[in-house]
């Protein structure tokens, strides 16, 4: 490994680690240092960081340059949201710069759901 790669490694276990027990910090560290991540690093925030900060969560989604990856996160993660708190999520994803396709995806999903209570 290089040196890059040294570091990239080491911004990954550091930023999972506190992504599962302080995602505010996290965010501050991954913004500190934005050449020294990845994809897996923000894909890995957003899965460490969810129980705890949804919102913090998606807005390093925005990050991942693999569009495949970033869609699947956004989905995958959003259907989660809205089954977890609804109101909330939607409130962000009405305000959020969101993909169109994942803005797409989350009104179906809203309306899934707005059905279901009638």
């Amino acid at each position: 490994m290089n040196r890059g790669e040294f570091r990239t490694e080491a911004f990954f276990g550091i930023g999972t680690a506190l992504a599962s027990n302080d995602p505010v910090a996290a965010a501050d560290f991954l913004n500190a240092y934005p050449d020294d991540a990845n994809d897996r690093v923000y894909e890995r925030f957003a899965v460490r960081s969810f129980r705890k900060a949804p919102d913090l969560a998606f807005q390093h989604i925005a990050p991942i340059e693999n569009s495949r990856s970033q869609s699947e996160m956004y989905r995958v993660w959003m259907n989660r949201w809205l089954k977890d708190d609804d109101n909330a999520a939607a409130t962000w994803a009405q305000n959020a710069h969101l993909p169109e396709n994942i803005v797409d995806f989350t009104s179906r999903l809203m309306q899934k759901i707005e059905q279901g209570r009638k």
